[in-house]
């Protein structure tokens, strides 16, 4: 790469999970460009918080910027940015995920010192949250007018960039004939969750699917990064994830920055 730094975004496929910097596919590439690494991502994260991060970091550092490829490893549509304040001066942004609203997690309600936690702030209103949380459809416009808005500004500024889908699938398919979509339910599985488009058809349609995901929105042989992981069954998942709980641990982050490089060398060093 002829650009001297690398700034990622994403969430714990990123970040690294339990392993740090060793379980992230960005650390690698960092070693094998020899690049200043910028990893703002963040376990758990969304992509509201995903964009919301990487475009303040741009903007705020404009000669970094200006030398930086930008790659993304996007998360899972259904996790969703708020802001929680428990106490006043205490407030933190939190992404709110399915299990957040399971009475089962009630261990996680409390901090120390009593202080409600993001998940017990969540669960305490899940009954105002729910109807803005259930709908597929508005988790998926409001990841895709994420994508758009950072592939747009990228591009504006000739940044360099490559995205990819790191937990699960996020390409919507269309069928205007019945006004649903289906996306994958699970990276490992042939199953698909429909929904009816309804109100949506001005924003969920195929000119919108088509600007995403173009050729700098890469796949690992077809798959999401946690389909890969998975691709030849649970035995190969296992050895690729061992020590980092479900994510690539130094082997496979090893194998998936080989893999991301010689794509982004494919589009931008021909």
């Amino acid at each position: 790469m002829n650009k001297k730094n690398l700034i990622v975004g994403g969430c714990s496929f990123t970040e690294g999970h339990n392993l740090g910097k060793e379980g992230s596919w960005a650390y690698w590439i960092s070693q094998q460009t020899n690049q200043t690494l910028h990893n703002l991502a963040l376990g758990g994260a969304g992509n509201e918080f995903i964009v919301q991060k990487i475009l303040s970091f741009l903007v705020a550092n404009p000669i970094i910027a200006k030398d930086s490829v930008v790659m993304i490893g996007w998360s899972e549509p259904t996790r969703q940015m708020v802001f929680f304040e428990p106490e006043f001066g205490l407030g933190c942004f939190h992404t709110m995920q399915p299990e957040d609203f399971i009475d089962e997690n009630k261990e996680n309600d409390i901090w120390n010192g009593g202080i409600l936690t993001p998940h017990g702030w969540v669960r305490e209103h899940k009954n105002s949250l729910w109807p803005f949380f259930s709908s597929l459809r508005y988790c998926v416009f409001k990841t895709y007018f994420s994508m758009i808005t950072l592939k747009t500004y990228l591009e504006s500024n000739n940044i360099p960039y490559i995205f990819f889908d790191a937990i699960n699938p996020t390409k919507i398919l269309i069928d205007n004939s019945l006004r649903q979509f289906k996306i994958k339910k699970y990276p490992n599985s042939i199953e698909y969750s429909l929904e009816h488009i309804g109100s949506f058809d001005g924003m969920l349609n195929d000119g919108v699917v088509e600007y995403i995901y173009n050729k700098n929105f890469i796949t690992f042989d077809g798959l999401s990064m946690n389909g890969w992981l998975w691709k030849n069954g649970e035995i190969e998942f296992e050895k690729l994830t061992n020590g980092n709980s479900g994510h690539p641990n130094q082997i496979a982050s090893k194998e998936l920055a080989s893999y991301i490089l010689k794509q982004y060398e494919g589009l931008y060093n021909k």
